[in-house]
């Protein structure tokens, strides 16, 4: 089986091919835009697996919450590759590909934070069950002191206590939601965890019934509409 996993929700665009149970993880981070960078980035992935594009079985992607053009670009490129090729699409969301990054065990609540600027964070919570995530909430996009709040707040309803706790942020940025009370991590999302993910699911899409997770709406239309 053959996998290849993409990633463009932040200014980096990733590729990871899965290949004889050995995986390869191709990066460029730059000023190039998506829409230039990521087709000869999977091409140059293929070759240097000597693959064809008609040789995958799966492509994985995530929905997003992230950058909006290139949730875009990565969704537009991978239902193209899945109509052409017939291989079938796994999908996660940034947040929870997040949470799924790091060692979390011996917490009871995991909260994700993506940089959203301007203060703001994506994030999502989720209950640790053993080797399973069960969501908490929904994705959403608040300032910061805001998610803190949302933390108490979910904490006190399931009686978590503080030390069962742990944020995973995916910039340094964010840091300022450090607290006493929370371990807190900085991670990449995780393309072995992608490849893993999609390569043992038995929950696949297709390209027609492939959507985007943006939890907020582009920049143009927040000025348009003055949000």
């Amino acid at each position: 089986m053959n996998i290849l996993a993409i990633d463009t929700t932040t200014k980096k665009a990733n590729t990871a091919i899965a290949i004889n149970n050995k995986i390869k993880i191709n990066s460029i981070d730059n000023e190039i835009t998506h829409s230039e960078k990521l087709l000869p980035l999977i091409d140059a992935s293929l070759k240097e697996c000597n693959l064809n594009i008609k040789d995958i079985d799966i492509l994985a992607c995530t929905t997003g919450p992230g950058s909006f053009t290139g949730i875009r670009i990565g969704l537009a490129t991978v239902k193209a590759l899945s109509k052409v090729t017939g291989a079938k699409i796994f999908c996660i969301d940034s947040l929870e590909l997040l949470a799924r990054s790091v060692n979390t065990q011996g917490y009871k609540l995991i909260v994700s934070l993506i940089n959203a600027k301007n203060t703001r964070a994506y994030t999502g919570m989720y209950f640790a069950h053993d080797n399973t995530l069960e969501s908490a909430i929904i994705p959403e996009n608040k300032y910061l002191c805001d998610i803190l709040t949302d933390i108490r707040n979910v904490c006190s309803s399931n009686n978590i206590d503080a030390k069962d706790v742990l944020l995973i942020a995916d910039n340094q940025n964010l840091t300022q939601c450090i607290s006493d009370k929370y371990d807190f991590q900085i991670s990449a999302l995780n393309m072995n965890i992608l490849v893993n993910l999609a390569s043992s699911s038995s929950n696949y899409t297709d390209y027609l019934n492939l959507d985007a997770t943006y939890v907020r709406s582009s920049e143009a239309e927040r000025t348009k509409y003055g949000e």
